[in-house]
């Protein structure tokens, strides 16, 4: 009796104003409402432990996000959306740590951000862009940090900084006008103008 009264209190703890149909294992289906009654989320549980896909919920009944989980920890494709529904982002995990290619798109559809994960930070070649589609940085990352070089673009496509990286931090950079030409360069920090002969 004083287990399954236990198991009761761990529940209405846990899952507060929820539907939930578990096993005193806890293993079944949960549902979460918001106070107008709609649907804020549900999940499959097993062992006390998410296992399966959790879907949240926008209070219009769209689709916030969709994460798969094995065993309590994120593995797999985790999905996000705008309220309107539109695809936010889409990331891969293994074991609740980004491992794999990450996108993330603007509310128009357009791709905001491209690159590749490795033990949850970024590694390689990250690219974003504009909302209008063109192409605004590429950066090199290395473990999550930012190394190597990293070029931000006007919306033109001509180069407007390019920055070199070291353990995270900028160590130099160099300004360009929209026609190509150098205006600033040296350490990051207080820019020094490039003197231009008469």
């Amino acid at each position: 009796m004083k287990g399954k009264l236990f198991f009761v209190l761990f529940v209405l703890c846990v899952f507060p104003k929820g539907a939930f149909a578990l096993t005193p294992k806890g293993t079944g289906a949960y549902q979460k409402y918001y106070a107008s009654g709609t649907l804020q989320s549900e999940a499959q549980y097993k062992d006390g432990k998410i296992d399966g896909e959790k879907k949240e919920y926008w209070e219009n009944g769209h689709l916030m996000k969709a994460t798969s989980y094995k065993e309590g920890v994120i593995q797999g494709v985790a999905k996000e959306f705008y309220e309107g529904g539109q695809l936010k982002s889409e990331k891969i995990y293994a074991n609740d740590q980004l491992q794999g290619e990450v996108k993330e798109y603007y509310a128009n559809g357009i791709l905001k951000i491209i690159g590749m994960a490795e033990k949850g930070g970024f590694h390689g070649l990250m690219k974003s862009f504009y909302p209008e589609g063109q192409k605004w940085e590429e950066a090199e990352f290395k473990e999550g940090q930012q190394e190597g070089k990293t070029a931000i673009f006007y919306q033109s496509g001509t180069v407007k900084t390019e920055k070199v990286y070291g353990a995270d931090q900028c160590l130099t950079k160099r300004d360009y006008d929209e026609e190509g030409h150098l205006v600033l360069e040296g350490p990051c920090g207080p820019p020094k103008p490039i003197e231009k002969n008469e």
